[in-house]
């Protein structure tokens, strides 16, 4: 079915959101419980790692596909880790591979930098769009060499890949720096709702994406629709090629009208995506601008036990069934799980506790907590609540947390459960540093030395990779999960994972 129109209808991917979605009868991602296998179908989102490349959890060869770069051809190469794709694919019986026809990438803004990197907020804008950034966001010069976000400046021209959330801000997950400053020779792109639309004749006029302003006029090119579909909260996508920083605005060369086909009444679909209003519509809930309908047999994932669970902006995965109501394309869901976007899981004996300086020590990493309840949560094996003082030393516990801008690590979750003792399955997720120049080798993360046991599995995703595409995606600062066993501070890994 396809839908376009206003901001509530197609802002899917309209919106570029690009949310990591996949229809179910072509295989199921990594762990997906949804949908036959053995089919054709689309999947869409991030390229999460290569061999050729994994998107949802499953690994299409490319060999054969089409390439579609920016509404251009394009060949394998351009492929990049931390893009989001639209994958059309024959899929395997078991749905962890499949073999793509075509693979598309289309940014969500190209252009300028506008604003400065404020590293405390992990934001910055372009052409006036804001863009945020996590630890897992892929940070790279165009031609492959190292960027961080504290190197971006006023004027450096950046092509951005994510998903929106309900503000309508940029969730990056790819941000490629193409060249210092705007030299008049690349289009720009931007993509938004319409707002504050001003016509000053039947040709020509302004509105404004965000903060930036965009003007119209007899020249420009309207694609997928005509200047009458120009209104309010219409979704589109605007390219010009003047200097906006210097301008102010943007002058349109082309704007172009977005729709998608989400699939037809009683498709699968496995859809990852960010809350963008509560309730909906035709729903209980949207994600991303797509309604999802929940029952009583709807399964609660993730810390959901129920409806009333879900709040905005969360982070979601609803596998469930589309349905056709009334005109209306709406998700029903199966299952509804909460995708915590903490980069940091510890699991293993607990070392110390300083509660004058709320402090936990694990592994030798320093883990501040708060004796705030809806800061830290402090749970155990059965997720009833406890606090901090009915911890103690060698107590196994996990701990979930964030990194903030001081690179200081602030548990968010942590659970005890003395029951899991384990000491070859200790857990430790998050970015990785000191990757050695001539792979395979030792690295680090979180300031502890990651050592290769013996018969390393190697894993993306959940599925089975080589050591070779391991660490061929291993990046600094990529997000990383290892297990194995601890001591004199090294974890002698048995299992290495590459995260989302």
């Amino acid at each position: 079915m396809k839908v376009r129109g206003g901001f509530r209808n197609w802002s899917l991917f309209a919106l570029a959101l690009f949310v990591v979605f996949g229809i179910a009868a072509c295989g199921s991602s990594g762990g997906s419980s949804g949908g036959g296998a053995g089919s054709t179908g689309m999947s869409v989102g991030v390229i999460s790692a290569f061999g050729s490349i994994f998107v949802n959890g499953v690994e299409f060869e490319t060999g054969t596909a089409a390439i579609n770069i920016d509404d251009s051809p394009g060949t394998e190469d351009d492929l990049k880790l931390g893009m989001v794709v639209v994958v059309q694919a024959d899929f395997s019986d078991d749905g962890t591979t499949g073999t793509a026809m075509t693979v598309s990438f289309d940014d969500v803004v190209e252009g300028p930098v506008t604003s400065a990197v404020n590293t405390t907020t992990k934001s910055f804008e372009v052409m006036g769009q804001t863009v945020s950034y996590t630890a897992g966001t892929v940070f790279k010069e165009s031609g492959g060499g190292a960027l961080t976000p504290a190197d971006l400046d006023i004027n450096n021209v950046v092509e951005v890949s994510g998903v929106f959330d309900s503000a309508g801000q940029i969730r990056a997950t790819r941000v490629e720096r193409k060249d210092l400053f705007y030299n008049g020779n690349e289009s720009l792109e931007v993509k938004g709702i319409v707002s504050t639309l001003t016509t000053t004749s039947a040709t020509s006029g302004s509105f404004f994406l965000k903060s930036l302003e965009v003007r119209y006029s007899g020249t420009t090119i309207f694609d997928d629709g005509t200047i009458d579909d120009l209104i309010e909260d219409a979704f589109v996508e605007v390219k010009g090629s003047n200097d906006v920083v210097v301008d102010g605005f943007l002058d349109a060369d082309e704007i172009e009208f977005e729709f998608q086909d989400f699939g037809d009444d009683g498709d699968l679909l496995e859809f990852e995506g960010f809350v963008t209003s509560i309730p909906s519509l035709n729903g209980d809930f949207e994600v991303n601008g797509l309604p999802v309908v929940t029952n009583g047999q709807t399964q609660w994932r993730g810390g959901y036990t129920q409806l009333s669970d879900v709040t905005l902006d969360d982070r979601v995965e609803v596998d469930g069934t589309l349905q056709d109501l009334g005109g209306t394309l709406v998700l029903v869901a199966r299952e509804v799980e909460l995708e915590i976007e903490d980069d940091v899981r510890i699991e293993g004996p607990l070392q110390a506790i300083d509660s004058s300086a709320n402090t936990l020590s694990i592994l030798g990493i320093g883990v501040a907590y708060s004796d705030t309840t809806s800061i830290t949560e402090f749970k155990d094996k059965d997720d009833v609540n406890t606090a901090v003082d009915q911890l103690a030393a060698t107590n196994w516990i996990r701990i979930e947390a964030a990194i903030d801008s001081s690179g200081n690590v602030f548990a968010t979750r942590v659970e005890q459960d003395n029951d899991d003792e384990d000491l070859s399955r200790i857990i430790l997720q998050g970015p990785v540093a000191n990757i050695p120049d001539t792979p395979p080798g030792p690295f680090t993360i979180l300031g502890v030395d990651i050592a290769l046991g013996s018969g390393v599995e190697y894993r993306v995703e959940d599925n089975p990779i080589s050591e070779a595409i391991f660490f061929a995606n291993l990046l600094e600062g990529r997000v990383i999960k290892a297990r194995g066993t601890f001591a004199a501070g090294t974890l002698t890994a048995n299992r290495l994972e590459l995260e989302d």
